[in-house]
């Protein structure tokens, strides 16, 4: 039982935790990796249950999943994202008392928890989307109750880690130590490692409840396949990626500033304390081992948590590719607190005057948790006030209000490409599900020369997002964009941590060609139109320009006919479009060398493939291909491929449906057999198949979007339309 004191002890810590968490809570918009966390959250909220769509998380989906219900039970708001990780948080609290308390005593488990309830560290990463707080919650719990023997719950538990984060991974040498000392210390010989053994296998099912959806989502489900298994293969496989980012020393001079960023104190506190609590229990140890033949199975737990620590550091500085910030310390962090607390109970148990004077529990209590509210909660206070007013001062504070007024112009202008720098994440939450395109302009330490997109698409609307942090972004944009483009303001955010600029040519008439052209479509257009074709087009054949009067429709159409077009990728068999009462714009056609229209009462594309096509394609692209058959009937194309990688030969015969999705041309195989194995039940398993999907939804040149997809006597149709189009 509990004692009532313990309680109150308890429930003020618990309090003071949630005050100082509150105080910072959804103070900041999401950025960076809580805006992306968020973003997944909601995807699954509104839909998307598998994350197909656009999911490039280098971590496990659990975290994702649990934001998803709470958006769906409580709506998706802001605060809602961030409530995984504030509940994280208190429980961390609840749970490093209960450790604290069960590897010394109840003294230790209070201070323990006082200490991780003020860190300024556990507090940012609970009020903040990201998934730490949360994880380290279950990792705790895990260790909680494998100190216990309840292998079944720690198997779960770690199983649970895992969904959330790979770090667990790390934790595995001290699971497996703590694992053998609780055996050794209740069994002996080979009795030990039998009971050892048998706990290893009682865990196994309650992390495999998790580890094989992960790794079944992981590998047939998600659109950015076997992401969160990168890092593990690669370690284990010793192939990681072997690029270390910046030095060992710079790193330990950065982990000094961490550690003191998470505790609120100078890191030499926490080192000291570290190399206090080994000193102390070394000697400790020893001495048990002389007077009395055994060591303390606490002081074996806490002995190889202190290495594990260690280990921790030395996997940090020397081994790990990146370490970007202070929550790459945090996992260990509990850790060096038990280690605090454990200490000073310690300590404070140290019998005075030969063992005849006794300090009671609770003077003891008073007395080490006001002298840690001394020294601690001081600066905790001032770091935690500091990262309020950090979060009030962001520059992207405002993404609320700028966010608002893009969707004023990005979802209600057509086609609509945005031009951004670091901001794709923020965007992806606060504009979701937005009909339009992000495109970077800045990229492996340069700026893209955004004008060749800008040529290409002459009906989309272009558009640039700075943050305050990018500022000096603008000068060089501008630069590039000069002299045919030029950034015209629309929206300043009140505090200017947003500019948001339109993209606009100017002065056309100058910058356009030459070549005088009529007001009116005739035979002066098609020819112009014609060599822009032969120009783009070298390889395409039999290219055909006409016009005529449609009597039935009491309409003008032009036509183009071409064969042998390419086209994304693909080469197309005969390319036939059709545009209805055309009315060109001169001036914008000769800025953009290509046929852009004021107006129009329509434009229909079709693109036609053909097998004999289809296969010339492929086995100019692929020499392992060394025949190739395609036929397609009653919406099924059957592909039957023969060719060879290194000694091995192959034959592939598929069946296959093309089917329409908003963004895509999904393939869709109904049968598939690799050297006569039937594989179809495997290629079931994926719901985004391994075939790269056709992305030839849109065609910006004409203002195209792909309406239909046939698959009927041998051919492959591509239905493309574009809606009739007024003056502006």
């Amino acid at each position: 039982m509990v004692k009532k004191s313990t309680v109150l002890w308890l429930s003020c810590i618990m309090l003071l935790g949630a005050v100082f968490r509150l105080s910072i809570y959804n103070m900041e918009p999401l950025f960076y990796d809580a805006a992306y966390y968020a973003s997944l959250g909601r995807s699954i909220a509104e839909g998307d249950y598998l994350l197909q769509v656009n999911q490039m998380s280098d971590k496990p989906p659990l975290f994702f999943y649990i934001q998803a219900v709470l958006f769906y039970l409580f709506g998706i708001f802001e605060s809602v994202a961030l409530l995984p990780s504030f509940v994280g948080g208190m429980l961390g609290i609840g749970i490093l008392y209960f450790l604290g308390k069960d590897l010394y005593n109840s003294v230790a488990g209070i201070l323990a928890a006082l200490l991780y309830a003020m860190s300024p560290g556990s507090v940012l990463l609970s009020a903040v989307g990201f998934i730490d707080s949360l994880f380290m919650a279950f990792v705790l719990f895990s260790f909680w109750t494998l100190l216990h023997r309840r292998y079944y719950w720690t198997g779960f538990l770690i199983g649970i880690s895992f969904g959330l984060k790979q770090t667990v991974l790390s934790f595995g040498p001290l699971y497996l130590i703590w694992l053998l000392i609780l055996e050794f210390h209740h069994h002996s010989g080979k009795d030990a490692f039998l009971s050892a053994a048998k706990s290893a296998v009682k865990m196994m099912p309650g992390i495999f409840i998790f580890f094989l959806p992960i790794l079944y989502w992981g590998i047939f489900l998600t659109s950015e396949r076997m992401v969160p298994f990168k890092y593990i293969t690669g370690f284990v496989s010793d192939q990681q990626d072997t690029q270390f980012l910046g030095t060992s020393l710079e790193r330990i001079a950065k982990m000094k500033g961490d550690l003191g960023q998470v505790v609120g104190l100078s890191w030499h506190w926490l080192v000291g304390i570290l190399l206090l609590s080994m000193a102390f229990l070394i000697v400790r140890m020893l001495l048990q081992k002389r007077l009395k033949g055994t060591i303390l199975l606490t002081d074996k737990l806490l002995f190889t948590a202190n290495l594990f620590i260690l280990f921790f550091f030395y996997l940090l500085v020397f081994v790990a590719r990146k370490y970007t910030g202070f929550h790459y310390v945090f996992p260990v962090f509990p850790l060096l607190i038990l280690t605090a607390s454990i200490t000073l109970a310690q300590f404070g148990n140290t019998k005075l005057y030969g063992g005849d004077f006794v300090i009671p529990d609770k003077i003891k209590t008073w007395v080490l948790s006001c002298t840690i509210l001394l020294f601690v909660f001081p600066p905790s206070v001032v770091r935690v006030h500091q990262i309020g007013n950090s979060f009030s001062n962001v520059a992207y504070q405002g993404a609320q209000e700028v966010t608002k007024e893009l969707k004023t112009h990005l979802l209600k202008e057509g086609e609509s490409v945005l031009f951004e720098r670091t901001l794709g994440w923020l965007l992806r939450y606060y504009i979701y599900k937005g009909d339009y395109r992000r495109e970077e302009y800045f990229e492996d330490g340069r700026f893209l020369n955004i004008k060749n997109v800008l040529f290409q698409e002459p009906y989309s609307n272009f558009y640039t997002l700075f943050a305050s942090f990018h500022y000096d972004d603008i000068a060089p944009i501008r630069k590039i964009l000069f002299p045919e483009y030029k950034l015209e303001k629309i929206f300043h955010s009140p505090g200017d941590n947003f500019r948001f600029y339109k993209i606009v040519p100017v002065s056309l008439e100058l910058l356009s060609g030459s070549q005088k052209l009529p007001e009116k479509w005739g035979k002066e257009w098609e020819t112009w139109w014609y060599e822009i074709l032969i120009r783009k087009w070298p390889e395409a054949k039999n290219i055909t320009i006409t016009s005529q009067w449609n009597e039935s429709a009491h309409l003008f159409e032009v036509k183009l006919i071409a064969e042998q077009v390419p086209f994304k990728g693909l080469v197309v068999s005969r390319m036939e479009v059709l545009i209805k009462s055309p009315k060109p714009s001169v001036t914008l056609s000769q800025f953009y060398n290509w046929p852009v229209f004021q107006e129009q009462e329509g434009i229909s594309m079709q693109l036609l493939i053909n097998g004999e096509t289809m296969e010339k394609s492929i086995l100019e692209r692929f020499k392992q291909v060394k025949k190739i058959q395609f036929s397609t009937d009653q919406s099924l194309t059957n592909i039957h491929v023969y060719g060879q990688v290194e000694n091995t030969s192959l034959e592939i015969d598929t069946d296959v449906h093309l089917k329409l999705e908003p963004e895509l041309v999904r393939v869709d195989i109904q049968r598939f057999l690799l050297n006569n194995w039937d594989l179809t039940w495997f290629t079931n398993l994926f719901k985004n198949h391994p075939i790269p999907p056709l992305k030839v939804n849109t065609f910006p040149y004409l203002d195209l979007r792909l309406k239909n997809v046939k698959q009927q006597k041998g051919l492959i149709v591509f239905d493309y339309d574009s809606p009739s189009r007024k003056s502006q």
